[in-house]
């Protein structure tokens, strides 16, 4: 993160403490001023010139037309469940697949290192008939939304549609050939859900699909010593611990507001 910076930034205070010395003379304030303008002008030039082309950079292809919006659904004036197949739904599919592209190629290019990707939001209304196959929008489907289709096995199907789109992603970044090794060695990527299905400490109800119990999160990559390939059971912690141990991995504080420590079996 520091080689990202610019150099005015990471020498700024000392440049200032020396514009402010009494001894030095108005002259040479108006050349520091000056070289310091200079350095600034150069830095954007640089920033300016686009990454180069190479097997690994290359221009995503054309995704095509935007999908065309399938519409609102839900519950009318009148209680009705304005529900329909071709209602809330936008080829999310492919959606999913061209965000993932892009990331892979920010990477690829360093146009980037760090990026947030959301597949779905919290209280997402996308209609998930075209991907497992219920007649409801997602946030239903927490409720049983399709009365034949119900529970946390519902749920389940559709943590597996984002779980495919992050693999995609992933195996991208697992063939991407970077330095001596592969692009996935040097990330840490993080993926997290709404709930688990357990205990709702609400209502006390068991297999809840909005339980804070039983949740499941994944870190994938071998930045900062980061181990893959296990499951790992992390009695009396919290999300935010996996949250953490991918913050640690990247060279970050361990602390997010009050909970700290990063889950030791993350790494080698």
């Amino acid at each position: 993160m520091r080689s990202r910076k610019s150099v005015l930034d990471l020498v700024g205070g000392k440049l200032q403490k020396l514009a402010a010395n009494p001894q030095l003379g108005k002259a040479d304030q108006q050349r520091l001023q000056q070289h310091g303008d200079e350095i600034r002008d150069l830095e954007r030039q640089i920033a300016a010139v686009p990454p180069p082309s190479t097997a690994t950079c290359q221009k995503p292809a054309e995704p095509g037309a935007d999908p065309t919006p399938g519409g609102p659904q839900g519950v009318d004036a009148g209680g009705t469940n304005t529900y329909g197949t071709n209602l809330g739904y936008s080829n999310e599919e492919a959606r999913a697949r061209v965000f993932c592209d892009l990331v892979h190629m920010a990477f690829a290019c360093d146009l980037t290192r760090v990026t947030s990707l959301m597949f779905t939001m919290f209280q997402s209304h996308m209609n998930v008939y075209a991907l497992c196959g219920a007649h409801c929008d997602l946030h239903e489907l927490g409720h049983n939304g399709d009365p034949v289709i119900r529970g946390t096995l519902a749920v389940s199907k559709m943590i597996a549609w984002h779980m495919k789109h992050f693999g995609y992603l992933i195996g991208k970044l697992r063939d991407t050939p970077e330095g001596g090794g592969k692009l996935i060695d040097n990330v840490a990527a993080l993926f997290l859900h709404e709930g688990g299905h357990g205990l709702d400490t609400a209502t006390a109800k068991a297999n809840s699909t909005h339980s804070t119990e039983n949740m499941a999160c994944l870190i994938a990559g071998r930045a900062g010593g980061l181990r893959p390939g296990q499951h790992v059971v992390a009695s009396g912690k919290y999300p935010a611990n996996v949250i953490i141990s991918a913050m640690k991995a990247v060279g970050l504080p361990e602390t997010l507001g009050e909970v700290s420590g990063a889950l030791p079996a993350l790494f080698v």
